[in-house]
């Protein structure tokens, strides 16, 4: 699937509103830490490839740092509503 097809794909469910749920936002969100923990060593291989980080470097600068912005990310949207622009 060339990334231009899934763009257009990521743009129409954002427009369905299936996103605005807190609840499925946590849950997006637990999904993409879950994921990361699963392909740890992929992504550190690939990092490794396309920017010359070793697997060390890629965890604690990337990973490491990351994970807990998620883990702040799902704390926050449970004490305040999120505003939606239309």
């Amino acid at each position: 699937m060339e990334i231009s097809d899934i763009v257009k794909r990521q743009k129409a469910y954002f427009a369905t509103g299936a996103t605005r749920d807190v609840d499925k936002r946590i849950a997006i969100l637990k999904r993409l830490q879950q994921a990361i923990r699963n392909h740890e060593t992929r992504l550190a291989e690939a990092m490794k490839k396309d920017l010359g980080k070793s697997a060390g470097e890629s965890y604690m600068c990337d990973v490491f740092v990351f994970m807990p912005e998620l883990d702040s990310l799902k704390k926050s949207m449970c004490f305040q509503p999120a505003q939606f622009q239309r």
